[in-house]
């Protein structure tokens, strides 16, 4: 009985309220007659019509709380406070647009002066909000509130439904669905559309003066943002306040109502212009220049017009208050950017990622095909750091790598990181935040996969001109690594930007169902769980970039091993040098201090100082130190530490293979001299670690087996010649940790068999 009551109130509200016949006054009369001859307007009567329609809404919370399974009362409520609404809405409206009509709004705007000659110099426009007095400011204000507070209900009533909705249903989907209409709840206010709209409709006039000078445009409405401002926070402001419109704000409605205006325009006729151009053209530089130049103009334009809301220093509203309506913080955000007129032409998105990719390649093919733009520039005190370590032999740490220079990548790749970085920067005011993920993966992504495959193709030309053999065509080589490896880590760096992971977590979720990407749901709350995000928005381009560095250090260290091998097949082929006990030859010297040729891995004089490296072997290692030092100059530190590692243990094989377990028989003289080549072998890497033998674990274990004192390799062999049901245990593992015992780490126990097998012991 009690909502029948307050329907009936209404019903009859809205009649009388269509029923009142307001007087019509022209803006000089109303402002020139007394408060007591203004016949009062319809306001009272629509304010007495959205008091009841409040009260009826808080009835009907209250049974939506306590007996929600009275759906068919609210349903029977619901479709006659709706047909009330539908009556009464027009109405407010109607009388709001009269009103503003006889206060003289829109205001003349050909004291609009935006020339660049008379900036600041401009004459403020009449503003008829400001110049209200009496009893027409109060006529305004009830009528403002009027509007505002039948929104105020309206938004209550859809936040209701939908609540009751999600409660009536236990599946996730429905529940996704409901969430995702909670976000578009917030609409623009309606009062500030109805100051809006008049002032569009006369600016158009202009605007089509404007078409070849949209920049003209843009200033028109930053102008009519910041004439009107005060008075939108100071009249306007406070009425809304008093509506109790819960999350919203009359300055950041009123600009981002100005940014509408002009998106409205721009998408009926700047654009498809455009869009006529590039097609008369073909897509000329001069077409295409002009759609940048727009674009430029709606970026710098979306900045102004968000530094307006946020120079009030108030935290904005929809801020404060948005959990309570369910509203998400980025929504006004997003409303404010004339980019929302790539929302809903996607293939406008398509155009223009394609001309920024394409005037982004012109940019760069100018600069990568300078041979400037492919030379490294080492800092001072890396070059000071490698001179002293090659010098000295001194071993440092690994640097902090941060900058392009710190990685020794060309400059071209500084410019190709920088330019994709710019592409990226274009689209971050777009709305949609997937389109901004296709628009990165259109425009920006394939910037990067042409600069890999010019780093593939130079890589090419170097191996196919020489295979890599000369020390030019490794520095080339060494080069595209660096730029690989740079552009791979900075990518990883963008990845952890939460522009990037909100990217990235848009894309899952999106595949998921679970967020509205459009509104850009809570996307930076769900960032805490960015641990759970599978890959990142580059992850394709990262890989790709992994995969050459992979490709190509490892064809430099087959090069090299190759090179080696070739150059001491000699000394490997010799197998009665290792057996002969007098062997004279004078000392071969290489590029490197002559005295630490003799010096181990402990500091300590070899066994026999009369025994120099053997002349097969001087040349090999001569050129291994040069192109190691080549590289170490060249190649970034991650990179050379993973080639200087990889050669060595390579390298440790290769000896190995070749030398002591390939049935050789060493004498004591035998054992020594080659304890001396696998030194001078580990002086090439000493600048590069501090025990160089530790990487050759093969060849150190061989020496110590082939200079072990002979009552401990008869030993040794008894022991390891034993079957398994003999050792105690019977297992392999005891002969393995009796080997370990005389410092034995890498040599199974058959190989030390058979070196041990093959020693020829000297009394």
């Amino acid at each position: 009985m009690q909502l029948e009551a307050l329907v009936g109130d209404l019903e009859d509200a809205v009649s009388s309220a269509m029923a009142g016949k307001s007087r019509k006054y022209s803006s000089r009369k109303l402002l020139n007659l007394s408060d007591s001859e203004i016949v009062a307007g319809p306001q009272e009567k629509q304010l007495v019509a959205v008091k009841a329609l409040k009260d009826i809404e808080d009835v009907l919370d209250g049974i939506v709380q306590s007996r929600p399974q009275w759906k068919r009362l609210l349903t029977a409520v619901d479709i006659r406070v709706d047909r009330a609404i539908a009556a009464l809405r027009p109405l407010a409206i109607a009388d709001h647009r009269a009103l503003l009509t006889s206060l003289g709004w829109p205001p003349s705007l050909a004291t609009t002066n935006l020339g660049s000659d008379n900036q600041g110099k401009n004459i403020r426009m009449p503003n008829p909000l400001f110049e209200m007095q009496g009893n027409v400011k109060e006529r305004y204000s009830e009528s403002f509130l009027a509007l505002s507070m039948l929104q105020s209900v309206q938004l209550h009533r859809r936040m209701r439904q939908l609540n009751q909705f999600e409660q009536g249903s236990d599946t996730s989907a429905i529940k996704r669905k409901s969430a995702k209409l909670k976000l578009n709840l917030h609409e623009a206010l309606w009062t500030i559309e109805e100051l809006v709209s008049p002032v569009m409709s006369r600016a158009e006039h202009h605007f089509a003066k404007w078409t070849a000078n949209p920049e003209l445009i843009f200033a028109f409405g930053y102008r009519i943002s910041e004439e009107f401002i005060d008075t939108i926070d100071n009249v306007l402001q406070p009425l809304l306040d008093r509506a109790r419109l819960v999350g919203y704000s009359a300055r950041e409605e009123w600009v981002s109502a100005t940014v509408s205006m002009i998106t409205t325009y721009l998408a009926k006729q700047i654009f498809p212009d455009l869009l006529t151009s590039l097609v008369e053209q073909e897509a000329s530089a001069q077409a295409r220049s002009s759609w940048l130049h727009l674009v430029d103009l709606i970026i710098a334009f979306d900045r102004r017009m968000q530094a307006v809301v946020v120079r009030s220093g108030v935290t904005p509203s929809h801020v404060e208050d948005t959990e309570t309506l369910g509203i998400s913080p980025n929504i006004l955000e997003l409303r404010m950017s004339c980019m929302t007129v790539f929302c809903d032409r996607p293939d406008w998105l398509e155009l223009w990622a394609d001309i920024e990719l394409k005037d982004a390649q012109e940019k760069l093919k100018g600069v990568l095909e300078t041979e400037r733009s492919w030379g490294i520039n080492v800092k001072t005190d890396l070059l000071s750091g490698l001179n002293s370590q090659l010098t000295n032999g001194s071993t440092r740490g690994s640097f902090v790598l941060s900058t392009w220079e710190d990685y020794k990548a060309p400059s071209g790749a500084e410019s190709v990181i920088s330019t994709t970085w710019a592409v990226v920067n274009r689209c971050r005011t777009l709305p949609d935040i997937l389109l901004r993920f296709q628009f990165i993966r259109t425009a920006a992504a394939p910037i990067l996969a042409g600069y890999l495959d010019l780093l593939l193709q130079r890589c090419q030309e170097a191996e196919a001109l020489t295979a890599l053999a000369d020390d030019e065509a490794m520095l080339k080589v060494a080069i595209s690594i660096n730029a690989a490896r740079y552009c791979e880590c900075i990518l990883q760096e963008w990845c952890e930007d939460i522009f990037f992971l909100e990217l990235q977590l848009a894309r899952e979720s999106e595949g998921r169902e679970t967020v509205d990407i459009m509104a850009g749901i809570d996307s930076v709350r769900n960032i805490e769980n960015s641990s759970n995000l599978c890959g990142s928005i580059f992850d394709e381009e990262i890989e790709n970039f992994k995969k050459f560095q992979g490709d190509w250090l490892g064809k430099l260290i087959a090069v090299i091993l190759r090179g080696f091998d070739a150059r001491c097949r000699e000394y490997l082929r010799n197998k009665k040098q290792w057996k002969e006990k007098v062997v004279k030859q004078e000392l071969q010297s290489m590029d490197m201090p002559e005295e630490t040729m003799k010096i181990d891995e402990s500091g300590t004089q070899c066994a026999n100082s009369e025994v120099s490296i053997s002349v097969a072997f001087v040349e090999a290692l001569d050129v291994l130190h040069g192109q190691l030092k080549n590289l170490k100059g060249a190649l970034n530190e991650v990179d050379f530490m993973e080639l200087w590692r990889s050669l060595a243990s390579s390298l440790d094989q290769l000896l190995f293979t070749n030398i002591p377990i390939s049935n050789i028989t060493f004498s004591n003289h035998g054992g020594s001299q080659f304890k001396v080549d696998v030194h001078a072998l580990f002086q090439v890497f000493k600048p590069f670690c501090a025990r160089p033998a530790g990487f050759f674990l093969l060849l150190s274990d061989s020496l110590r087996l082939l200079l072990m004192p002979p009552a401990d390799v008869e030993l040794l062999r008894k022991f390891l010649s034993a079957p398994s049901s003999d050792v105690k245990d019977g297992k392999d593992g005891t002969k393995l940790k009796y080997l370990r015992q005389y410092g034995i780490r890498k040599i199974s126990t058959g190989n030390a068999e058979k070196i041990l097998r093959q020693r020829i012991l000297e009394d």
